[in-house]
């Protein structure tokens, strides 16, 4: 078995394909922002006669789901050179990438696909959707604000505990959300993006909100919205307000659809485009089912996986493997991947054939699985 694994020792040759396959220039800011995220994963590459020709990065994560947390490895930056006319490619080294998860015991793997289908042959499945809402300032409501508490502008490089802990406690709930970790807030900081922070603190002096935007052109865009409570959303909406007079058009980007367009006097003003995200797959069908399943229920499943083939065969709830040839429900470990996060039910799948079963066992494990849909505010 080939070792694809790379070391600090290869980061200028895997920078340079990097700029080479995605269009960038190399300046000083975007060398160091990339190489907070280099040496923060897991770097893979393949050299033929001494010369980087594909590669692909693995950053480790946590997410939640359920209300349990599991390990789940985000794949970036994958490139296959133009010269490389080998049979190792990017897909080669993604499909070793996931044996290793597999064997280090990973959960899941998400990925932002430039092709679903090409992705698809390596068992990910569509997942999560981004909702984007975009209407002119000269629409946006006028809400009554609080006169207390103030507004603070900050770099994101300044961002302290405080934050990250409002962050990680009003969006726990997220089906499938990452838990970040402080370089990947360092790695956002370095983003040439230009990404500004806002936040809020009520009269307490308590960090209630806070507010991630960028200005390009006349667009003001929303990147990350959290409030506590209702001050805290006012006083953003507030401040989101005053940029009306100098650019036109309001953008805010969600992994959740919003439920308050009747803020708004003419709802239908908002445009709404729903944009498929990212992608997500099991890497290991034992460790998941002994977490995720909290039950004794006697279903056995039989998950199809033309990747990893440890995932092949017939699995009990208890995430144990069986030699029977008798099961009572079919699956592909992509579609298995949809259920368990919550983006399609078995009920969905099954009227479009992609899962069978008997429907007392299908209603059975219809109980045990999540009812949220999935959201995830990251992207690599």
């Amino acid at each position: 078995m080939t070792d694809y694994r790379l070391t600090d020792k290869n980061f200028e040759d895997f920078y340079q394909a990097y700029l080479l396959s995605f269009k960038g220039e190399d300046t000083q800011e975007r060398r160091e922002y990339f190489k907070i995220r280099y040496q923060n994963v897991k770097p893979y590459g393949y050299y033929e006669d001494g010369k980087f020709l594909a590669g692909l990065l693995r950053l480790p994560f946590q997410v939640q789901l359920a209300g349990k947390q599991y390990s789940m490895d985000g794949i970036g930056e994958v490139m296959s050179l133009p010269e490389n006319l080998s049979a190792v490619n990017a897909t080669t080294i993604l499909k070793q990438a996931l044996k290793d998860m597999y064997a280090e015991g990973v959960t899941f793997s998400y990925l932002a696909p430039f092709s679903f289908s090409y992705y698809r042959q390596c068992g990910y499945e569509y997942v999560f959707d981004n909702y984007g809402y975009r209407i002119s300032f000269d629409k946006f409501p006028k809400i009554p604000v609080a006169s207390n508490g103030k507004l603070v502008k900050v770099n994101l490089s300044e961002v302290d505990t405080e934050l990250k802990e409002l962050y990680h406690n009003l969006t726990q709930h997220d089906e499938g959300g990452v838990i970040r970790p402080d370089w990947w807030w360092d790695f956002l900081a370095a983003s040439p993006q230009d990404w500004q922070v806002v936040e809020y603190f009520n009269a307490n002096k308590q960090l209630t909100g806070y507010l991630i935007y960028t200005l390009v052109g006349d667009v003001m865009t929303i990147k990350e919205l959290i409030y506590q409570d209702v001050n805290a959303f006012k006083m953003l909406m507030k401040f989101i307000k005053r940029h009306a007079n100098s650019y036109k058009t309001l953008q805010y980007d969600s992994p959740i659809l919003v439920n308050n367009l009747d803020l708004f006097a003419e709802p239908g003003q908002v445009k709404l485009e729903i944009k498929p995200y990212m992608m997500a797959r099991i890497v290991n069908v034992s460790e998941l089912f002994k977490q995720y399943f909290a039950s004794d229920e006697n279903i056995i499943i039989k998950v199809t996986d033309n990747v990893l083939s440890e995932n092949d065969g017939c699995w009990t709830l208890q995430g144990e493997k069986t030699d029977s040839s008798e099961y009572d429900i079919q699956i592909d470990i992509r579609e298995l991947s949809q259920v368990i996060f919550g983006k399609k039910t078995l009920a969905e799948l099954n009227f479009f054939d992609k899962v069978q079963g008997s429907p007392d066992k299908l209603h059975k494990l219809e109980k045990l699985l999540t009812v949220k849909k999935p959201a995830l505010r990251d992207y690599f």
